[in-house]
């Protein structure tokens, strides 16, 4: 049986400090995704994002919940626990398209709301 290389310390607090590093950076773009700064599809190119599950960021955007979720990967062929690396280019062009459809009407309604709102001022 093949043995495990041991780590020094520094290795392990090293370690240690990258998984914090992604871990409070990934809770920096759900919150970006609940409060519109960020572009959900714009994630896949973020090389810290490779190995977060898509799921899981699907369900930082608002107006959508587990069942959308569901359904949306359900509807692209992709597993509910695949990352962002595992996706092959067909998966995510068809997440991509779907995710655009679904919310360019809830984006539209968001501009006139504004519209509204700055006409009322």
């Amino acid at each position: 049986m093949p043995t495990i290389p041991s780590r020094t310390t520094e290795q392990r607090l090293a370690a240690l400090g990258e998984a914090n590093r992604i871990r409070s950076y990934r809770a920096d773009l759900k919150r970006d995704l609940k409060g519109g700064r960020r572009y959900f599809p714009a994630l896949r190119e973020d090389p810290d994002m490779q190995t977060a599950h898509v799921a899981e960021f699907l369900l930082a955007v608002p107006k959508i919940g587990s069942c959308k979720a569901s359904e949306l990967m359900r509807r692209c062929g992709i597993p509910s626990m695949k990352t962002f690396k595992g996706l092959s280019d067909r998966q995510w062009t068809a997440l991509v398209t779907l995710f655009d459809s679904t919310h360019a009407g809830q984006a539209h309604l968001r501009q006139s709301a504004a519209k509204t709102i700055e006409r009322a001022a």
